[in-house]
């Protein structure tokens, strides 16, 4: 539950920087994941 949690608030920092750099890739793990779910 702690582990998904953590996932969440990533997600959603994640989700914050595609919206401030739609146009700008970033070498970030979760970035293709967040990509897709604004997508």
């Amino acid at each position: 539950m702690r582990l998904l949690s953590m996932i969440l608030l990533m997600f959603n920092i994640h989700s914050a920087l595609a919206n401030e750099l739609l146009l700008r890739p970033l070498p970030a793990g979760g970035w293709s994941i967040t990509q897709g779910a604004v997508d």
